[in-house]
C-alpha cells in the first residue's frame, strides 16, 4: 500500500510543504491525546508512531502503526473534531504539522495540484477506514467467541461523519454480547 507521501506528485508535495511546519518528538512522546480538540494533521518524514484507544474494561487496542511516508490527523483537515485516539511516538520521529485551516486555504484554490492533493488524503482516509473495520471486526470476533454479537446502525447527526471505534465502544459499554449455546461461530449481523 502506498503512503500519503508516496501518491502525491512533486508539484502536490511542494504545495502541501508551502504550509508545513516541521515536528520532532522523542520516542514515548504523546502527539496527540483522544478527546483533545483536533487542529490538523502530521506528516511522518522518519521514525514511527502508534495509534491507540481505550476499550470499555480499561483494555488498550491499537488500532494503527504509522512509519515514514504515514500521515495522522488528517480528519482535522476535513472537520472540526476531537481526536478519535491517543497517538504516541515508537522511536523518535521527525515530520511536519499541516493546520486545517491552512490546508483548506491550500484545496480552496481549485489548482489541479491542490486538487490532487484532497484526493490524495481521500485516498489516505479510505485505506483507514477499511483497516479499521477489518481490525474492528478481529476484535468482535475474538471476544465473542461463539457468541452472536449485533452492532447496531451507527447513528450520526446529518453532515457529521461516523466514527466506527467510537460506535463500537458505545454499543459495547451499552450492552454485553448474548451467549448463545447451540452456536459454535461467531455471527456478526448488523441491526438496522
Amino acid at each position: 500500500m502506498q503512503t500519503f507521501l508516496d501518491r502525491l506528485d512533486s508539484e502536490a508535495r511542494d504545495l502541501l510543504m508551502a504550509v508545513a511546519r516541521p515536528i520532532a518528538h522523542a520516542k514515548g512522546e504523546r502527539l496527540i491525546r483522544y478527546g483533545d480538540p483536533s487542529r490538523g494533521a502530521y506528516l511522518l518524514k522518519d521514525g514511527s508512531c502508534e495509534a491507540t484507544v481505550l476499550m470499555p474494561g480499561g483494555e488498550k487496542l491499537t488500532v494503527a502503526r504509522l512509519d515514514a511516508g504515514g500521515v495522522f490527523g488528517e480528519m482535522a483537515l476535513v472537520e472540526r473534531g476531537t481526536c478519535t485516539a491517543t497517538v504516541t511516538a515508537t522511536t523518535r520521529l521527525n515530520g511536519w504539522f499541516i493546520e486545517r485551516d491552512d490546508f483548506r486555504s491550500l484545496v480552496a484554490q481549485r489548482a489541479p495540484a491542490a486538487l490532487r492533493l484532497q484526493h490524495a488524503l481521500t485516498l489516505a482516509l479510505s485505506d483507514k477506514l477499511r483497516q479499521l473495520n477489518a481490525r474492528v471486526l478481529e476484535v468482535v470476533k475474538r471476544k465473542a467467541k461463539g457468541k452472536v454479537v449485533e452492532l447496531p446502525a451507527p447513528r450520526a447527526p446529518k453532515g457529521k461523519v461516523i466514527d466506527l471505534m467510537e460506535a463500537l465502544q458505545q454499543s459495547l459499554a451499552r450492552k454485553r454480547p448474548a451467549a448463545s449455546a447451540r452456536r459454535t461461530r461467531v455471527a456478526v449481523r448488523r441491526r438496522a
